[in-house]
């Protein structure tokens, strides 16, 4: 009877064992698949930079050959130039208060420009106080 019992475990004994063994094949698969899966996907990604570095360097060189463009300012009072070394960091100043006025205070020590067309109006005439009243004012929008 001892023989019987173990032919009956014999059965379970190798059903284990083939399921061990396909659990590590189907395993060792999914791994060599993934790993040569990876491999492709960061090939493919190193493609796309290299690609856009060069893309980077062709826009940089039609940058560099670019004209040095003449902007004339809406107000008419100053230019803007730009050479190629300044497309990085251009800064450019425009004195757009130029042409205007110059208000000054005697009485308090001060001064300021303003707009051609603003008008300045003494109102301190008729007030009873020894205060310097001043208003401005600009032609409307």
């Amino acid at each position: 009877m001892d023989g019987m019992m173990d032919r009956s475990k014999l059965p379970v004994g190798i059903i284990v064992i083939t399921v061990v063994l396909s659990a590590i094949i189907f395993g060792g698969g999914v791994y060599l698949y993934s790993s040569s899966k990876f491999e492709q996907d960061q090939q493919a990604l190193k493609n796309q930079i290299d690609k856009l570095a060069e893309e980077k360097e062709a826009l940089d060189a039609r940058i560099d050959n670019l004209e040095k463009p003449t902007v004339q300012s809406q107000s008419g009072v100053g230019t803007i130039e730009t050479t190629k070394q300044d497309t990085q960091n251009t800064t450019t100043k425009i004195d757009e208060s130029a042409n205007w006025k110059t208000y000054s205070s005697t009485t308090y020590g001060f001064s300021f420009k303003h707009p051609m067309d603003w008008e300045v109006r003494d109102l301190t005439s008729g007030v009873a106080h020894e205060k310097e009243y001043v208003a401005f004012f600009g032609a409307a929008p």
